[in-house]
């Protein structure tokens, strides 16, 4: 499995413990921050690389930053992130439905020739039907499910875990 994350420092060369003062929504984003230090409570680990499924995006911020696409053969020790549950955790999006299960939506509608709000409704059923009472309770999961879906990997890492050399640095803005 290949996944993506951005971070302060290259993954390949850093053999120090992972900061979390100095992460990406320590100051800018205290819920976010709040929620991570829950999260990592309750997994028992503090030391963890958050990875996308999906390549990320990126423009220059206020800081260096390294992309890095790994490879993940069999995980030694990780979580994979409900990215439903994450969302409503973190108050994204009241509304948020991961994007391929919006879409799909949109599609089914669009071939009834059906509203927005119709669509809303659609929305409002989904919810109703995939997002649980307790979002903690189910904030992680044991298998992949969807797009949104994220992954926790341990650092240092081990052994089935490869970072693809070399990363794309990101130079922060001028």
């Amino acid at each position: 499995m290949r996944v993506w994350t951005i971070q302060g420092y290259d993954l390949r060369t850093f053999y120090g413990r992972i900061d979390l003062k100095l992460g990406t929504y320590s100051s800018r984003c205290p819920v976010i921050s709040f929620a991570q230090r829950t999260l990592y409570r309750r997994v028992e680990e503090n030391q963890l690389v958050w990875c996308q499924q999906s390549k990320i995006e990126c423009r220059p911020g206020k800081f260096d930053r390294y992309l890095h696409e790994i490879e993940v053969d069999c995980p030694d020790d990780h979580v994979i992130v409900n990215g439903l549950v994450w969302n409503h955790i973190i108050g994204d999006d009241p509304r948020y439905i991961p994007p391929e299960d919006h879409d799909e939506l949109r599609s089914q509608l669009a071939m009834n020739g059906d509203d927005e709000i119709t669509l809303r409704k659609a929305e409002d059923k989904y919810l109703a039907d995939n997002l649980p009472d307790d979002l903690w309770l189910n904030v992680t999961k044991t298998e992949f499910t969807s797009q949104s879906d994220q992954l926790l990997l341990k650092f240092p890492f081990g052994p089935s875990t490869i970072p693809i050399l070399p990363p794309t640095f990101i130079p922060k803005e001028t």
